[in-house]
């Protein structure tokens, strides 16, 4: 049996800053506006979902990544940051996240005027590397 089979699933709040730093926290009622940010940091993205939800994360290089929303550190503290856990490509940032069931459609596209429809299942990356999802020309953001 997996994790998600034994465990229930609880309401989760997922919080990113705008420097990667991340956290997350039991139940929807978490503002992430406002929680406690390093200097310098601010609030960026947060997301409602499920313990037992994957989380995907993009970076401006058209690359995605996934962690598992239960393995994230408690929004009582600063988070950590994503480098931590993840390996960016160089120079590229994080610049948002998604959740949801893995059937789930959703439009991938970049400022370039690239972009096709896909499935979130389609998006897990197994490894800390991520995956490539949007080849952007040089240039041209995801």
């Amino acid at each position: 049996m997996s994790f998600e089979e034994i465990t229930p699933a609880e309401n989760t709040t997922i919080v990113l800053s705008k420097k990667g730093w991340i956290r997350a926290g039991k139940g929807h009622e978490i503002d992430g506006n406002t929680l406690s940010y390093r200097a310098g940091d601010q609030f960026h993205q947060q997301l409602q979902g499920k313990s037992t939800d994957t989380v995907i994360f993009f970076d401006s290089s058209g690359k995605s990544y996934s962690l598992l929303a239960h393995t994230l550190p408690s929004a009582r503290g600063q988070g950590e940051p994503l480098s931590s856990r993840l390996t960016f490509t160089p120079g590229a940032e994080v610049i948002g996240m998604m959740i949801g069931k893995s059937d789930d459609r959703l439009l991938m596209a970049s400022d370039a005027g690239y972009g096709f429809v896909t499935t979130l299942e389609n998006l897990i990356s197994k490894n800390r590397n991520g995956k490539a999802v949007l080849k952007c020309p040089s240039g041209s953001l995801a």
